[in-house]
């Protein structure tokens, strides 16, 4: 009898020993009746703001099936005007899953990718809650910023709140904002020249391996790699990762060569160098061509400017893109055509081709990423400040 006793504490020894190597041996994990998960869409070219992809928070209860989407956001009341400003407010909406899915998969054509959070009960309830505030009227709206302050940041943010100090992987990459964007625009070169054109030199710092989640795509990589601290534990902090929809619902299309604003504007920059040859070799003095190039350059000039001085927008100022491109440009036509400002004139030029020549030939020196495209566009500046100097005297050797 004591040796039967004996060995069943023996065995209860045993198995005790088992289990406590079974959990050091495999990741903890915390098991909820409540699911809380991060959905991350995968970027497509439905729409200009779709092709950074979409973050957002899932909660699935044993009676719901909740996302908490913090990128809705309304076209009307004067959108562009707003958003130019960087006073465009966003909300927080509370939507069915369903309803999200056919969305992404069937509207968007893309897929989502899901990672079920390893946290306990008590906390998946205190991000519903959290969520469930947030989702209050009184409490939706939030002051939208692209790098700072989105879809990405905000559930980030709520997460990091509840479940305290996360261990994020350290990247060490030397990405900048501006790498970042051009990542996500490869297929739409025009969007891409505009976003280079309106940014500024503070895109091209590097950014901190924590701040490179502002994007929905490096959030989600970096919760696949990212660990909780209890005590003496470290878990991971996604407990399953699942794929919704069809990978490869997602195709390119191949570009022209007119889709590439490079090759657009260097075609028209020799367009123009034969036009201006043709016009001194003839002794043609038309300005009808400067007239056109200085009112586009000016009012492309005029945006820029406001959006540097004016804009709260992050990482547009400053912006050394307005040597080429500045509402001063738009004076062009009132000193042309009034003969009484002629000095003058030849005086604006001046400072008009010293301006470009600085942006063509600092263009590697100038601490600011600037697109190819300038340069012909820069080029085409500076060609017809000089004929338009030779035109009116500005530079006495030549004439005609």
């Amino acid at each position: 009898m004591t040796n039967l006793k004996y060995h069943r504490r023996q065995n209860k020894h045993i198995l005790f020993s088992l289990l406590i190597s079974i959990l050091f041996a495999f990741p903890l994990h915390l098991f909820s009746s409540t699911q809380v998960s991060l959905l991350t869409t995968m970027p497509c070219d439905k729409a200009v703001y779709t092709l950074w992809g979409h973050s957002a928070l899932r909660v699935k209860t044993d009676t719901t099936d909740d996302v908490y989407n913090y990128g809705v956001f309304s076209f009307g009341d004067g959108f562009v005007c707003r958003f130019v400003r960087g006073e465009t407010d966003y909300w927080v909406q509370r939507e069915s899953m369903n309803m999200v899915y056919r969305e992404v998969v069937l509207i968007k054509e893309t897929y989502m990718t899901e990672q079920v959070l390893n946290v306990t009960e008590d906390e998946a309830c205190a991000i519903h809650e959290a969520l469930k505030t947030n989702a209050l009227e009184e409490n939706k709206y939030y002051r939208y910023n692209f790098f700072y302050d989105n879809c990405a940041t905000r559930p980030r943010n709520l997460v990091e709140k509840v479940l305290g100090d996360l261990a994020y992987p350290v990247v060490n990459s030397e990405a900048t904002y501006r790498d970042k964007v051009h990542e996500h625009t490869q297929g739409e070169p025009w969007l891409e020249f505009g976003i280079d054109l309106c940014l500024g030199s503070e895109t091209d710092k590097v950014i901190k391996d924590y701040d490179l989640t502002f994007l929905p795509r490096e959030l989600m990589l970096a919760y696949d790699n990212t660990n909780r601290v209890e005590g003496d534990s470290i878990f991971p902090l996604v407990r399953e990762t699942k794929v919704l929809g069809e990978l490869d619902s997602i195709g390119t299309e191949k570009l022209s060569v007119t889709s590439y604003p490079l090759f657009v504007f260097s075609v028209f920059a020799l367009i123009v160098l034969l036009f201006t040859l043709w016009q001194i070799k003839r002794k043609n003095r038309n300005v009808l061509l400067d007239s056109l190039l200085f009112i586009v350059y000016g009012s492309v000039g005029m945006l820029l400017f406001f959006l540097t001085f004016f804009s709260t927008h992050p990482c547009v100022n400053p912006n050394f893109n307005l040597l080429l491109l500045n509402p001063l440009q738009l004076l062009f036509p009132v000193l042309c055509f009034v003969k009484p400002l002629k000095r003058i004139f030849n005086g604006y030029l001046w400072v008009n081709l010293a301006m470009c020549l600085i942006l063509l030939v600092g263009f590697p020196l100038i601490p600011q990423e600037f697109h190819l495209a300038v340069i012909p566009l820069s080029f085409i500046m500076v060609v017809r400040s000089l004929f338009l100097l030779i035109r009116n005297g500005g530079i006495k050797k030549v004439k005609f």
